[in-house]
């Protein structure tokens, strides 16, 4: 039951994030909920369910960008495979160190996203990368709290 919740508030995400978002940007960056659920994910659930919800979160996003399908479902996978390693090493149970994590998956994933642009031959002004990379990790850290509040509930023990 907590995983089909927790499938339902990945597509209310990603409705969320597909139109009403579209109008609350901050120097046209906006929040990346989906990028959230994945963290979120990597957190809250066993190594299986949490790369099959990042895996969801990234084609959710693929179907609905102008990007190549497949690169944030890749990306997705990768950052739940790594948050679920670091996890092992670090403990990352307070708010403080959960903002950091989502913070630097934020700049990762967009510094990557921006990479594999230029790779493909899409040329991405310096100016605009560099607003992406500033805004976009303090914007999806500040959601980042609720989102989770929200979640903590459908997905308490991780190893259930």
């Amino acid at each position: 039951m907590k995983k089909l919740a927790f499938c339902l508030i990945i597509i209310a995400s990603g409705i969320i994030q597909i139109t009403i978002l579209n109008y609350f940007r901050l120097f046209t960056v906006k929040v990346d909920l989906l990028l959230i659920c994945a963290v979120i994910a990597a957190l809250s659930f066993p190594l299986k369910w949490s790369l099959f919800f990042c895996l969801f979160s990234g084609v959710f996003k693929d179907v609905f960008s102008a990007n190549d399908f497949g690169v944030n479902a890749v990306l997705f996978c990768l950052w739940g495979f790594l948050i679920a390693k670091l996890m092992r090493k670090i403990a990352i149970d307070n708010n403080l160190m959960r903002l950091l994590l989502v913070g630097v998956i934020t700049l990762l994933h967009n510094l990557l996203m921006g990479l594999i642009f230029v790779y493909c031959g899409v040329a991405i002004p310096f100016g605009v990368l560099l607003r992406v990379l500033i805004f976009a990790p303090l914007l999806t850290s500040i959601f980042f709290t609720p989102l989770f509040k929200l979640t903590k509930n459908t997905c308490r023990n991780p190893y259930e």
